[in-house]
């Protein structure tokens, strides 16, 4: 019998021999090339710091991404389908990339005008997932995206069952004997630590202790680390530290995120949305493979101890003054928290909400226009005056008003920001 599959809204089980102050482990992790089951790995011995309890909390955990390929066969009538709608795209296409809306089964999805790489010819999108086709003559033609926001509203076992749905619907048959394989699975803790937020330094490098064939990258100045990333193969594993805060107030615009957050109880000291940090493990799918491991069954049912093991094996320490060799150092307490979370309930899913991302968009595209006039008045006057902004301003209006292919283009933007409302 398949084991349960593990979604946002479910609990992830026990992990065996868990204890407050240290991780109990058998002997020093397996090395060596090859395949291995997980429970042929063996992981090392750590202890926990002892000052984690106070230094972080845990506000969220989960899937953040997940991606499948699927092995199935096609109907051609749907082949010819998805070659007409490219088309149709092809003919709306803009220089920035335009797609056309088309009801397939019951999701409603956005067709691209081009393939993407890797032998990609149809690219269909919604606001909770990507499918992304080849052709129909290869194995395992189809592979499924499955969007960060779509997984924290429903959790990633009701997207799967959507996908699933919508197959049977165009007629689609998946292969029953090995027919889904899992290529990459991201979880996430996010963890409120103003004190981690002091020890994000680039001297923080000195503590993390991995493999010497894992390279290690940060990002930041000489005072301040913004992203500490363990592990560069994106097929292999990954373990990525960021400011999750500065990341949605600066770039991404996710400030649903935040509702999660304070809905888990977490309180913003005056307001201030700040020192939320993202503990995210990357699990590629040769690193799962070689696990054995890939399927979303064998994925679902290891996940506590997949989660361990990379803690484990790509971790971050406490230094220990009395003892100079850092890989016998306890695990830091960022990591501490996770490592202690992995067995706990994991968070239920969002639901729908509007992420307010238009007035994100909206905002950013003034900015780019107040840029490009900027550039226009220096360009053609070398100084900047009200009286010249104005003028080239009231150019610039007619100029649009008057565009013979404005509505077209209009209705081109009204494609692009179709689910602009819908959190990313």
């Amino acid at each position: 019998m398949a084991a349960p599959e593990v979604a946002n809204n479910a609990p992830l089980g026990a992990v065996s021999n868990l204890r407050p102050k240290s991780v109990s482990a058998t002997p020093p992790l397996i090395g060596g090339g090859g395949r291995t089951s997980l429970q042929e790995r063996a992981l090392p011995k750590v202890r926990l710091a002892d000052s984690a309890e106070g230094y972080a909390s845990l506000l969220a955990q989960g899937f953040d991404s997940y991606q499948e390929a699927i092995n199935l066969k096609v109907p051609p009538a749907i082949i010819e389908q998805f070659e007409q709608w490219q088309e149709q795209a092809k003919a709306l296409d803009t220089r920035a990339g335009q797609a056309v809306s088309v009801r397939l089964g019951d999701e409603d999805l956005q067709v691209w005008p081009c393939g993407s790489k890797g032998g990609v010819r149809w690219v269909l999108e919604s606001d909770d997932f990507m499918l992304f086709w080849r052709a129909p003559e290869h194995d395992w033609c189809l592979s499924v995206r499955y969007l960060s926001a779509g997984i924290w509203e429903h959790g990633i076992r009701a997207l799967r069952d959507r996908v699933r749905a919508l197959l049977m619907a165009i007629g689609c048959v998946i292969n029953k004997i090995d027919g889904e394989r899992v290529s990459r699975a991201d979880w996430a803790f996010d963890i409120y630590s103003p004190e981690f937020s002091e020890d994000m330094k680039p001297n923080l490098i000195a503590q993390v202790v991995c493999h010497s064939s894992v390279k290690v990258a940060q990002i930041g100045n000489a005072e301040r680390l913004e992203t500490l990333t363990l592990g560069l193969n994106r097929s292999g594993l990954q373990i990525q530290i960021y400011d999750k805060t500065r990341e949605i107030t600066e770039a991404s615009g996710k400030s649903w995120m935040i509702d999660l957050w304070i809905r888990n109880g977490w309180e913003p000291r005056y307001g201030e949305i700040a020192n939320v940090w993202r503990l995210e493990i990357r699990m590629g799918g040769d690193w799962l493979k070689d696990r054995q491991t890939n399927t979303p069954e064998q994925l679902h049912t290891h996940l506590e101890k997949l989660i361990a093991e990379a803690l484990l094996t790509h971790r971050l320490t406490q230094p220990d003054q009395c003892d100079s060799n850092r890989r016998r150092w306890p695990l830091h307490p960022l990591y501490a928290v996770a490592y202690r979370a992995i067995s706990a309930k994991a968070m239920m899913p969002l639901g729908r909400y509007v992420s307010g991302v238009r007035s994100v968009l909206f905002d950013r595209l003034k900015r780019q226009v107040a840029g490009t006039l900027r550039s226009g008045l220096v360009l053609n006057n070398g100084t900047i005056s009200e009286a010249d902004a104005e003028k080239l301003a009231s150019e610039t209006v007619k100029l649009m008003l008057t565009d013979r292919e404005g509505e077209r283009k209009a209705e081109a933007a009204r494609e692009r920001y179709k689910f602009v409302e819908e959190a990313k």
